[in-house]
This record gives structure tokens, sequence and C-alpha cells, in this order.
């Protein structure tokens, strides 16, 4: 019986430390990250699928829109940064008066207590994370925070659900033959309806059109509007199972198909013979170009500035211009499984062997510094200014050298899920528990933009951009009404055919010990 006893006691030790052991399985610790020069930015629980819970996608979207100021606050290391989009009590956004009024009283507050802050003021773009369930889950959250924007969940989750599609207004997400399309600020699904082919690969929208590769070796484009009509269609040589790229510089986008081609397309807007000639409309798009690689694509497309990027199961790398041909050529002599990840004026790729080549974007050069290859490389998960961020095949966070290829380091373990971020320099790696966590090098607040999308800002109608107060740099606090801003903010004053809020801190910490 005592041995019994033992062995029960025994059990029950061992399982409670395979539970500790696994809270933190494939996370990257801060300190062995700090040693790769990262700080983390946040970290936070992901909705997760209710049978298979690793089986959730990750994707990135940079909004078009104008960009988002903020106005951040720093002392001693630590940085709260005021967003002027968020609401206040009357539940309208603060605006830039609401911020500056909410970093005053902060400033005071750290003044009093021996602090000296600096405010500063930055604009970037806002970038959304877009996770995508197997169960048919959906949530949005902000790129930069980690905050949860909204969640949902559509269709049965006994049908294949595809990553979702995102762009400023709408969500749409393929699950079975549905596609459903939800508002892109709520979650609110608005329409729905269904293929009349069954999918291969993700639907998409762009240009009041949606999209939809299917198994039967079609392209079916439906209007937005008007879902319900028959759909435009092209007929591939094949089935279209890869996911699909879109360019917004030249509002073009690539379907691969099979056997061994790329298609490319545009989709424009314009005025429609007999339509209204105030109002662009959605046209039938148009076939541009078509690749024939030696073998089979197996890899999405990337787009890259007015080009797309293109990887065959041979090797062999494309850069073309849709409607131009083929801007270069060059081939590493490996099967490529991998999406190719462009950045910074340059493309990385990562072989079946787990090398890690890069090559200049522009001309197909292979960097100097990568002719010997950096091994054992699974996913190429961001580019930086001087570095190159891979998850290994054996789950660890590696850093390279950008300009010689060396490997400057290694952190964490058995990390399994990651995103790879064409948009920004941030890192982020996703555990097995659905722990997703955001890493930036040290010093960096704001992301490193690859791209600029951001619309222009707006004008006084003579072509110079609007007067907007903001605060410079200072150490002293603005004259202010003396009143908590934080208790409540004030908004911002101011012919087709068919086939063919930041809270006040609390304690003795002004910063309320985050």
């Amino acid at each position: 019986m005592m041995a019994m006893s033992r062995n029960i006691f025994g059990w029950i030790w061992v399982s409670a430390l395979l539970l500790t052991a696994s809270l933190g399985f494939g996370q990257v610790p801060q300190p062995e990250a700090a040693r790769l020069g990262l700080e983390l930015k946040w970290s936070g629980a992901l909705q997760q699928s209710r049978f298979e819970p690793s089986r959730s996608t990750i994707s990135i979207w940079q909004s078009g829109l104008p960009a988002k100021t903020t106005i951040e606050v720093a002392a001693t290391g630590k940085t709260v940064v005021i967003d002027t989009t968020s609401l206040g009590a009357d539940g309208k956004p603060i605006g830039i008066e609401g911020a500056k009024a909410q970093a005053d009283m902060l400033v005071k507050r750290l003044k009093y207590a021996g602090l000296k802050p600096v405010v500063s003021e930055r604009k970037a773009p806002t970038i959304f994370l877009l996770v995508t369930s197997s169960d048919g889950g959906i949530e949005v959250l902000d790129a930069e925070s980690g905050q949860a924007m909204w969640s949902a969940t559509v269709g049965e989750y006994s049908m294949p659900t595809f990553p979702a599609f995102m762009n400023d207004k709408h969500v749409i997400v393929t699950n079975g033959s549905m596609i459903y399309a939800l508002e892109a600020t709520t979650g609110k699904t608005i329409k729905s309806f269904r293929s009349e082919a069954a999918p291969g690969a993700a639907a998409f929208e762009w240009n009041k059109r949606v999209y939809v590769p299917t198994v039967n070796g079609r392209l079916l484009s439906y209007e937005f509007d008007a879902p319900y009509v028959e759909p435009w269609r092209f007929v591939f040589a094949g089935r279209s199972m890869i996911p699909t790229a879109i360019n917004r510089e030249t509002n073009t986008f690539a379907v691969p198909s099979e056997p061994r081609y790329a298609y490319f397309f545009s989709a424009p807007l314009g005025i429609k013979p007999g339509g209204r000639s105030d109002r662009e409309e959605p046209l039938s798009p148009s076939p541009l170009t078509r690749l024939e690689a030696q073998t089979q694509i197996i890899s999405a497309p990337v787009a890259y500035k007015d080009s797309f990027i293109v990887c065959s199961r041979s090797g062999e790398i494309f850069s073309i211009k849709p409607g131009s041909g083929i801007t270069w050529m060059t081939s590493t002599s490996a099967v490529l499984y991998e999406r190719p990840l462009a950045a910074q004026d340059s493309i990385f790729v990562v072989t079946d062997a787990g090398h890690v080549r890069g090559y200049h974007a522009l001309t197909g050069n292979l960097l100097p510094g990568w002719e010997s290859t950096v091994s054992l490389a699974e996913q190429v998960l961001a580019v930086s200014n001087d570095r190159v961020y891979v998850r290994s095949i054996s789950g660890k966070l590696v850093a390279i050298e950008k300009d010689t290829g060396k490997v400057l380091g290694m952190a964490g373990d058995n990390l399994r899920h990651s995103l790879s971020n064409p948009v920004t320099d941030r890192i982020y790696v996703v555990s097995d528990s659905g722990t997703l966590q955001c890493f930036a090098q040290k010093g960096l607040n704001s992301p490193l933009i690859h791209e600029s999308l951001a619309a222009p800002e707006p004008t006084d109608g003579k072509g110079k951009p609007k007067a907007e107060a903001a605060p410079k740099a200072t150490t002293e606090p603005a004259e202010g009404d003396g009143s908590d801003p934080f208790g409540g903010g004030s908004a911002d004053a101011g012919e087709e055919k068919p086939d063919a809020g930041m809270d006040a801190p609390a304690g003795d910490d002004p910063f309320g010990g985050n």
C-alpha cells in the first residue's frame, strides 16, 4: 500500500513538473531574447481552435488609411503610448487634444515622483494581425500593442477554413464552399454566399470584387455588392491550390496553378459602359502574363514594389513585372517550399535542406557574405536594417547579421508556429498553448516599415497639409485646467462577360507597475 502511495505521489509530482514546463513551451524567455539584442514588446493569448489548438494561421495587414498619431511619454526606460484613436468617456476618439491632455496629467505625476519625462509625437501606419483558427474562429489584433480588436466565428467547424484575407474594409473568410465577408472594424458578418465550385485556396477581395481560386481549374470573380450575379470566370490549365498574392501598388494579383504556372491579372476600377459617370465600379479583371516554370510552384508568390517574386520547386526564383515579363531569374539549385520574404531591397528564401539564401531584390544577385549559406533554418521571420531573423528546424530563434550572413546567436526552444513578416521588423512567435509574443530590437519603439502604403495626409484645399497642433519633445508639462483627462476625453474637432484607452496609473508607480 505504501509503495502504491509513493507511485501515486510520484506520478502527481511528474505531472506537475510537466505542466509547469509546458507553460513556457514554445516561447522565447526574455533573458535569452536580450542576448540577441531583442526586447519583448507584448505577449498575449490567442483564440484557439476547439479541436486542434495548434492549427491557427496568422497574417499581417498594413492599413492604407492615413497614419495613426500617438503621444508617447517616456521616463526611466519606460514608455506610455497614448493613441489618439482610443475612445473617451463619450465613446468618441479622444483626438490629438485629448491625448495631449492625458500626457500633461501623466507628466505632472512623473515630475511629482522626481522623474524627468519626455513627451513626443509619432505617426505610424495602423498594422493588424489576422488570426484564423481551423474551426472558423477569426481574431484581429493591433500588431503593435497586441490589443484584441474583435473576434468572431463563421461557418461550420467540420468544414475546412482557409486563412482569412483582410483589407481596409473587410475580412474575407472561406469555410467549405461558403464565402463570408466581415466588417474589418467590428467583425460583424455583412454578407455570405456560396461559391459555384469548391475553393482550392483562400478567397480574397480587391477593388470591389471577390476572387475564388477553385479545385476544378477556374478563377471565379464575384462583384462584392452583387455576389449572386453570375461570376466572371477564367479557366486555368490545372487546379489552383496555392495562396495568391496582391500587388497594391499596381492593382495586380498573381494566382499559381498546376502543373507549373502562375497567372497574373489586373484588378481595375473604372466607369462602366452605360454606368454612372461619377462613380468608379469594379471592372472585369484582365489576364496580363503567364509564367511557366520548369517545375511545380508550391510556395505562394510575394509582391515587391511593382513586381512579384515567384519560386518553383526546382529552386528557380523569378522577378516578374505583370504585363512586361521577367525582370530577372536565378536559381538556388534546391527545392523551395517556403514563401520567400522580400524586405529592405532583399529577398530571403529557405531551401528544403534548411539553407537560407539572400538575394538583391532588384537584380537577383546573391548578397555579399551569403555565398556560404546558413544551415538548419525553416522559416525567415523578419528583416531589420542590419539583421535577419529565422526560425530553425530545431525550433530556435536565430539572429543573422545581414551584411555577412554570420549567425549572431540563438534563443528559445521548440518554436513551431510563427509569422513571416514582410511589413515590419517585428518578430512574432506562437507557442503550442496559443501564447503570441512580439519582439523588437532594443530601443526601437516604433516599427521599421519596409514600404509606406499610407494614404496622404489631409490638406487645406491648396495642396498644403492641414496644420495640427502637436507637442514638441519637452520635459515640462503643458498648461492645463487641472482636470483628470483619464476620466474621459473629447472628440478631436475638427459591360462584363460572364466567362473570358489608456488607464490612469495606480499606486506609487506612475507607470502603474507595467
